[in-house]
């Protein structure tokens, strides 16, 4: 099975071989409410036959300063660089293991979201794709967040997902469709290379 790793600037923060996991994903998300500009998460998801789905996290929430260089590599072979943590783990006194959580997003939500301050006009990327061409984009005007993912899944697993987009709180309300700007997928011996700048 493939091996998925991330690295910031240069220094690998977590690898994880594939084996075992039915989705393995790195990401990038951040809005323009925020902080920080963007954090860096990646997460694993196993859901055994006989018993529950277990959810690991080996990066969480590493936040990005605005040109920091996200490299995420596919490659054959490679051991896993340390164990994930469950979410019970990362957030012992926040998560009971029983606890249902409601996720529901509701219209005071998105009132909440709209009053915020924008701590910036939007977001300009760079993406080296796995064909060697560079993507350089940006928000719209309306624009409140964006997320780029490499997301692995057990049922191609020769391959994994890449995919940049943008949106804005009226396309998260509405169930409307994102703005797509990169979709592809990338083999093993692939490094891609993503930064944003607010």
């Amino acid at each position: 099975m493939p091996t998925l790793s991330a690295s910031v600037n240069g220094t690998l923060l977590a690898q994880v071989r594939t084996d075992g996991y039915d989705v393995v994903s790195v990401a990038v998300q951040g809005t323009c409410v925020e902080d920080e500009v963007a954090e860096l998460m990646m997460t694993g998801l196993k859901c055994p036959e006989n018993g529950k789905p277990v959810y690991l996290t080996w990066i969480n929430s590493y936040r990005l300063k605005a040109g920091d260089l996200v490299e995420v590599t596919i490659q054959d072979e490679g051991d896993t660089s340390h164990e994930g943590k469950t979410l019970a783990e990362l957030f012992p006194e926040e998560v009971e293991p029983n606890e249902q959580m409601d996720f529901t997003p509701t219209t005071e939500l998105f009132a909440k979201l709209r009053s915020k301050t924008r701590l910036r006009e939007g977001f300009r990327f760079e993406l080296e794709t796995s064909r060697g061409s560079t993507y350089l984009g940006k928000t719209g005007d309306k624009g409140h967040g964006f997320g780029f993912t490499v997301l692995w899944n057990i049922q191609r697993p020769r391959r994994a997902n890449l995919s940049l987009h943008s949106y804005t709180i009226d396309s998260l309300e509405h169930k409307t469709p994102m703005h797509d700007h990169v979709r592809e997928y990338i083999e093993p011996f692939t490094t891609v290379r993503f930064s944003v700048n607010a």
